[in-house]
């Protein structure tokens, strides 16, 4: 078996994650790939408009040859009340700014539904423009050029940051979606191109979503294959010999290899610029290898590698993308492209890795990559008996060094345009065609099987739904809300569409859940005039409103109460408010599904309203520190469900309550009890001075109460009675 003598650079470059600009191409999804790329949100994050659904090619068994070349793909519906559907991925490191990126590239192909896919959604000729009356008699393959007429899907890079926020209008919101503008998409797939072009005020901002929207007036499968974000930049590795800011030598040497000036810098004697190199070397020993490091964040695959070298004995070259995949440059790049990487000078080589990519996306299409390994090896016998035509001393050819001297590595995130500095030697120059060193394209890999995804007509078999978030933040108005929450995760999806609703007001943040109850606390942070805005922030849909100690209250809020509004209202806080010194309202009474009542610490004045009474389902009820006066009224008796009350710090006289209460609180009132011999709660509360007792019909359940009859009493019955009789 043959010795190799190795000669190993290992060049293992990650991105930093603080600054966006150190951050390469970022790819959004590889062909036959699970799920996005990493750095983008994970399926359950994915938010989209009603009806669209993600479908990721799916691995059964050992299938992976079968799917590698599968396309994502996306359906989306039309929506006539938005005007368009949409679906939006996030980055999920969103350090990334996807502004830094100087264009999108993307192979697209679009299909239409199955006939019988029409129908069912309701759709019909009319309705999409199409030059027919009954859509079971279109013929969609020979009248391909109308309907694709009638795609209408555009590309845009967005900011959270902007559309969240409640400092821009709509229309302002409307003018940071940066769109990308591509060709018309056809049935045929097709890389397309668009440059992403933007104002300088863009940069305040991370754009890190990236947004599909479908305004056809048809719904249409979306078919995507490899995409990725590419950036206008070089990213040095080694330069002038030495790692680039930021990375790390690291060196090991195998089976004690002799070594000359192993990560040394040197200048190649012959050289009369005096040119810095990393110089690697080894006489006819094992290998060894060096490589530099920089531990942070990874991204994806540059276009194209370059690499100054100047190589002494060495007649083959691998190149390697991290652990996924190796390419010998002796097939993949001098043979196939008919290019020579001479000895014994200095060469600047350029390597066009994205059709190295593309030969397999599956696994190279990511942005987990950490590293690109260049090696230089020699077939030492092959080279042998070369060198022994030039001299008959074994010796002397035993001897001689293999040497590489490196000068620079460079990944170009963008193919070069000017390709006038990079070496181009025929490897063979009798034949017709001459040293390519351009990016090859789909139409160069016509012979190839990776040259375009898969034609995909059902995603019924091999492939996988994805149940994404419905997330419909564009909704106009409340009438997409339920009438009431059931599940906590009702609750949740509903405060996404009521704070779009709320999208330009500060009261957004102040609506959250509690539970399956949605909740809406008001404080002393909301300085405008609450009685008039009340209605504008108050939702029907709130179970619990909270009210605390709010700067410009008074009585006139009340004047936006009734049983309509408050309809699923179970508790109900306004406490800690001064200006409230107004009777407590009647209208609270009508509101039957309160359950739970706190005015406490105002000045609310006047009697207590005997409506109160009718709140069937109360629990709990706390007046206490408030101006109230009169008699507690005997109406709320009839709570069989109250369980607390509190009504101390007021002027009120009158009985306690003849029910079984779990907490009471009289204290600082006037309110008393009489000696009953029934366990009733009277804290706070004082011996009536008259020590007559309710009468003994009285249970713990249900108390029918009635007052003891007085003089005047027994006075009016016995006149009665005269007339009568």
């Amino acid at each position: 078996m043959r010795k190799l003598l190795l000669i190993v650079i290992a060049i293992i470059c990650l991105c930093k994650q603080t600054i966006a600009a150190d951050i390469g191409n970022i790819v959004f999804y590889g062909r036959g790939q699970p799920s996005l790329a990493s750095q983008w949100n994970s399926v359950d994050k994915i938010k989209s408009s009603s009806g669209v659904n993600i479908y990721f090619p799916e691995r059964k068994g050992n299938q992976d040859n079968d799917i590698k070349n599968y396309p994502l793909v996306i359906f989306m519906p039309t929506d006539s009340k938005r005007g368009f559907s949409y679906v939006d991925f996030g980055l999920s490191n969103t350090q990334i700014d996807l502004l830094a990126a100087a264009k999108l590239k993307i192979e697209l192909r679009v299909e239409i539904p199955k006939v019988e896919e029409l129908i069912a959604g309701g759709y019909t000729c009319e309705s999409i423009g199409l030059s027919c009356t009954n859509i079971k008699d279109y013929d969609f393959k020979k009248n391909k050029s109308e309907w694709l007429s009638k795609v209408d899907i555009r590309f845009y890079i967005e900011s959270s940051e902007i559309n969240d926020s409640i400092d821009y209008t709509d229309d302002e919101k409307e003018y940071f979606k940066l769109e990308i503008p591509l060709e018309p998409l056809t049935s045929e797939w097709k890389e397309h191109s668009g440059k992403i072009e933007f104002e300088n005020y863009y940069e305040n901002s991370y754009f890190s979503n990236f947004v599909i929207r479908n305004f056809s007036a048809l719904p249409i499968y979306l078919h995507i294959g490899n995409t990725i974000f590419l950036k206008d930049i070089i990213i040095p590795v080694l330069s002038n010999g030495s790692p680039a800011g930021g990375y790390t030598n690291y060196s090991w040497l195998l089976n004690g290899a002799d070594t000359i000036g192993l990560g040394n810098m040197q200048i190649y004697e012959g050289d009369i610029e005096y040119k810095i190199a990393l110089i690697f070397s080894a006489i006819n020993k094992e290998d060894f290898a060096y490589y530099a490091r920089i531990q942070k964040d990874t991204y994806g695959p540059p276009e194209a590698v370059s690499f100054t070298i100047r190589s002494f004995y060495v007649n083959h070259f691998k190149f390697k993308i991290d652990s996924f995949k190796e390419f010998n440059l002796t097939t993949d790049f001098v043979l196939d492209r008919n290019c020579k990487i001479p000895n014994e000078e200095e060469v600047n080589i350029l390597i066009d890795v994205r059709s190295l990519v593309y030969s397999d996306s599956f696994q190279l299409m990511t942005n987990d990559i950490t590293g690109y390994y260049l090696q230089a090896f020699t077939d030492k016998e092959h080279t042998k008996s070369e060198l022994l035509k030039q001299s008959s001393d074994p010796s002397y050819v035993d001897n001689l060094i293999s040497k590489v001297y490196f000068y620079s590595i460079n990944l170009h995130c963008i193919y070069p345009t000017d390709l006038s500095s990079y070496t181009v030697v025929d490897y063979d120059p009798q034949s017709s065609d001459h040293c390519d060193i351009s990016m090859h394209d789909h139409k160069d890999w016509k012979n190839k099987d990776y040259v375009w995804p898969a034609v995909i007509n059902s995603v019924d078999t091999l492939y996988k739904i994805a149940i994404n978030t419905i997330d419909d933040t564009d909704l106009k108005d409340e009438s997409y809300l339920p009438d009431l929450f059931n599940t906590k995760e009702e609750c949740e999806d509903g405060l996404k569409i009521i704070r779009y609703i709320f999208r330009n007001n500060k009261i957004r943040d102040n609506y959250s859940c509690e539970n399956n109850n949605l909740k809406l606390d008001i404080d002393e942070k909301f300085t405008d005039n609450i009685n008039e805005k009340f209605k504008d922030i108050f939702l029907p849909q709130i179970n619990i409103l909270n009210i605390n100690q709010v700067p410009n209250i008074n009585c006139t809020i009340f004047d936006n109460f009734n049983a309509e509004n408050f309809s699923i209202l179970k508790k109900l806080t306004i406490i800690n408010n001064e200006k409230l010194n107004c009777k407590i309202p009647d209208i609270l009474g009508s509101i039957s599904t309160l359950q739970e009542i706190n005015l406490k610490n105002n000045n609310f004045c006047e009697d207590i309203p005997s409506s109160l009474g009718q709140l069937k389902n109360l629990k709990i009820l706390n007046l206490s520190n408030n101006n109230l006066t009169g008699v507690l009224p005997e109406s709320l008796n009839k709570l069989e469900n109250l369980k607390e009350i509190d009504i101390s710090d007021n002027n009120i006289s009158g009985d306690i309550l003849f029910l079984k209460l779990d907490e009471c609180n009289y204290s600082r009132t006037n309110i008393c009890y009489k000696n009953s011999g029934i366990d009733f709660c009277t804290t706070g509360s004082d011996i009536c001075k008259d020590d007559f007792s309710p009468e003994n019909n009285i249970n713990s359940s249900s108390i029918n109460y009635q007052k003891p009859y007085t003089l005047f009493h027994i006075i009016v019955l016995f006149v009665l009675s005269l007339f009568l009789f």
